[in-house]
């Protein structure tokens, strides 16, 4: 791609083509195209593309040098780096979010708790429920953010979440290489992890969907030369209408959810360079599968 072909694509109705423009300026302006990204940002809507055109504006003034640079790999994309960017636009938009809405929320509590009886107040429920939206929006600054790599045991990493989000009613079994010492960032698959955990969980002591007898989930793991995987089996009802909109935040059928885990598992594995897929189960339920790039394919 040249300057001439991502001026174009900036006048382009398609968002992810004027992305593409953007994302080249990021890591390619100069002086001379100040104006043009000054104007582009006049009219852009799109929060990511924003960002890009910003950073743009940086390199072109001479404030950045070596900021966002295009990618010198064979195996990078510019796919690649619209993730970059998005994953950037989204963390720096919900700290400013964050920033903003928790010190509201800290003071409704305190004056709700001294003004309104306490007990059955419908108002510290929805303050409660604001504060568990907050914790969500937080987790996805987290999901989005550059990954901090170390060496740790994936295998006692899956046993501990394991743990933690475990009922009484639904047994884990476990299948995978034990220790499995890898590199990558165990914040990001947590986040993946756990929502994918909770998603099975709930499939499995929902009555509706098993009876009156819960089924045991599975979850495995292993790697390859090339990727890390965890995998996340139930015998829950499997795929169910409006299957195509999970990934959507706030697509949900689930009471007091605000369908944000399944984006949210996605985002932290994205940020990985990876992903996550849902899949049906030839004998019913859905499995779960999360999977990134093995650090040491690279060496």
């Amino acid at each position: 791609m040249n300057k001439d072909q991502a001026r174009e694509l900036l006048k382009s109705p398609d968002a992810d083509e004027r992305l593409t423009g953007a994302r080249y300026f990021a890591g390619n302006a100069s002086a001379s195209d100040e104006r043009v990204l000054s104007e582009c940002l006049r009219r852009e809507e799109v929060s990511w593309t924003r960002n890009a055109l910003q950073q743009g504006l940086r390199r072109a003034s001479g404030e950045i040098e070596k900021d966002i640079e295009l990618p010198t790999s064979t195996n990078a994309t510019y796919e690649d780096w619209r993730e970059e960017i998005k994953a950037s636009a989204i963390e720096e938009t919900t700290k400013l979010l964050l920033h903003e809405i928790e010190p509201i929320i800290g003071t409704m509590r305190f004056h709700a708790e001294r003004e309104l009886p306490t007990e059955s107040c419908e108002t510290l429920r929805q303050i409660d429920r604001l504060d568990r939206l907050l914790e969500a929006i937080a987790t996805l600054s987290q999901a989005a953010a550059a990954p901090r790599i170390v060496s740790f045991d994936l295998h006692e990493l899956i046993d501990l979440r394991c743990e933690e989000e475990a009922v009484p009613a639904v047994v884990i079994g476990f299948a995978g290489r034990q220790p499995m010492v890898i590199e990558s960032d165990p914040g990001l698959i947590s986040i993946a992890l756990v929502n994918g955990l909770k998603n099975a969980i709930e499939a499995t002591v929902d009555p509706q969907i098993t009876g009156s007898k819960s089924q045991p989930i599975t979850v495995t793991w292993g790697d390859s030369d090339r990727d890390i995987w965890i995998s996340i089996a139930d015998r829950g009802a499997g795929f169910l209408p409006g299957i195509e909109r999970v990934w959507d935040i706030g697509s949900t059928t689930k009471k007091d959810h605000f369908g944000m885990g399944l984006s949210l598992a996605r985002r932290a594995m994205r940020s990985l360079g990876g992903d996550v897929k849902l899949a049906p189960r030839e004998d019913g339920g859905v499995r779960f599968e999360m999977r990134w790039p093995n650090s040491d394919s690279a060496n």
